[in-house]
């Protein structure tokens, strides 16, 4: 059951390339190595690791600040699927982007990515567009946006 979030590190770079070989992740684009400790070591990205009560790993999250303020939610991965933990994970994070007056978060999902378009309409993001995507998988990317309350 998730309890909580924190930073990733370099240390948790392993569990994340883990988490973004599961089936689940068939949709994320994910890096290698040497993008994810680059990520890591730049300031306009921000990993976050979701946890529960006894700090085992849940999950992850990936996070790009834009140079409006803008987030653009590049990822989330649960290791766990169907649970709430996703959900709680990015309530939380929601949480603290709204304490801190982030003016917009927005993410794309593929259009046959059904469940996750449901999620993000439940925690208020609100499709904006629609847009070819032409690497792997190819499809429609639905860009989604939740504005700051």
């Amino acid at each position: 059951m998730y309890q909580q979030f924190r930073s990733a590190t370099q240390e948790d770079v392993d569990y994340i390339l883990e988490l973004e070989a599961l089936p689940q992740s068939r949709f994320v684009h994910g890096n290698d190595r040497a993008g994810h400790v680059a990520n890591l070591n730049d300031s306009t990205m921000q990993y976050f690791i979701a946890e529960d009560i006894n700090a085992n790993r849940l999950g992850f999250a990936l996070l790009h600040e834009e140079e409006d303020g803008t987030l653009e939610w590049r990822r989330i991965i649960i290791e766990a699927t169907g649970g709430g933990i996703g959900r709680a994970f990015m309530v939380a994070l929601i949480k603290r982007f709204d304490a801190n007056s982030v003016p917009k978060i927005w993410l794309d999902v593929y259009e046959q990515n059904i469940k996750p378009q449901r999620l993000y309409q439940s925690l208020g993001f609100v499709v904006t567009k629609r847009i070819p995507y032409e690497g792997e998988p190819k499809g429609t990317l639905v860009i989604m946006e939740r504005a700051h309350p």
